[in-house]
């Protein structure tokens, strides 16, 4: 799998790229809904998201967006959690085979 990503041309990598980007930008939006909706700590959400977001070094643009979601946080309602939640499962799908050599 590592040989066919070399072997990729720079378009296709970006791309690849920036759907793990936003894979990951997922799982913590839902991460995050997820603590709201268990009443976590507002404070310890945020430490929690931010150290995972510089863990996983996703790109800017969805960088951006997480951050600004924390930083909104203390004025989140269950009903937008909602509206975050259908966001993230967007049907963006795409489909990778992995070929034996």
């Amino acid at each position: 799998m590592v040989r066919r990503y070399k072997s990729l041309g720079e378009a296709e990598k970006k791309r690849l790229e920036m759907d793990e980007d936003h894979l990951l930008g997922v799982m913590l939006i839902n991460q995050i809904a997820f603590m709201v909706m268990m009443r976590v700590n507002k404070n310890e959400i945020r430490r929690k998201a931010r150290r995972l977001l510089g863990k996983c070094h996703i790109g800017l643009a969805c960088s951006q967006e997480l951050n600004q979601l924390l930083d909104q946080i203390g004025n989140l309602v269950n009903h937008f959690l909602l509206c975050l939640l259908v966001v993230s499962v967007s049907p963006s799908v795409f489909w990778y085979f992995a070929h034996r050599v």
